[in-house]
C-alpha cells in the first residue's frame, strides 16, 4: 500500500540537501520497501516506524551534528 504525498510534503523535502533527497528517494523506490519497519524508543516508549523514516531521522541527526561541529570551529 502506497501513500500519495501531498504537494506540501514534497515541497518540504526540497529544503533538504540533495544527498538526503536522493537517499530518501532511493530508499522509497527499493523493492518491498513498504514492508520494512523498525522499532525506535523515545522517552521509554517503543514506536514502529517505516525504515525510510528511520533513515531520514539518521540523516537529519548527522546534518545537525555537522552544524554543531562547525560552530565549535
Amino acid at each position: 500500500m502506497y501513500k500519495i504525498m501531498s504537494a506540501e510534503e514534497i515541497k518540504s523535502l526540497s529544503h533538504l540537501p540533495i544527498e538526503v533527497q536522493e537517499e530518501f528517494l532511493r530508499i522509497l523506490s527499493a523493492d518491498g520497501n513498504e514492508d520494512r519497519f523498525v522499532n525506535i524508543e523515545i522517552d521509554g516508549l517503543i514506536y514502529t516506524i517505516p525504515m525510510v523514516v528511520s533513515h531520514l531521522i539518521d540523516s537529519l541527526v548527522n546534518q545537525l551534528n555537522g552544524i554543531g561541529n562547525n560552530k565549535g570551529s
